[in-house]
């Protein structure tokens, strides 16, 4: 495994902050049975995301936005807005 730059360090550790705040709201929205997958790329990350009550969707974020989501408190709204617009209808 390759070691971190150290630019990546703070970045690692928004991330890993980052899924786990994303692990968490997807269990509890969505169960235990999503399907969460997050792909680093150079300036920050892709996330999909699949279940059977959403149209599978994918998001980017850079570094910076993902410390402000963070930081600010706003990652649930985003997220939020992600399930409703991706919702599927009975």
């Amino acid at each position: 495994m390759a070691t971190p730059e150290p630019d990546d360090q703070p970045f690692d550790r928004w991330e890993s902050e980052f899924r786990e705040e994303l692990d968490q709201f997807v269990f509890f929205h969505l169960g235990y049975d999503a399907t969460v997958r997050i792909e680093r790329e150079p300036r920050g990350i892709q996330v999909s995301v699949e279940h059977r009550r959403v149209r599978p969707f994918r998001f980017r974020a850079s570094r910076d936005r993902i410390e402000r989501l963070l930081e600010s408190g706003e990652f649930e709204d985003f997220m939020l807005d992600l399930l409703v617009r991706h919702r599927r209808h009975a």
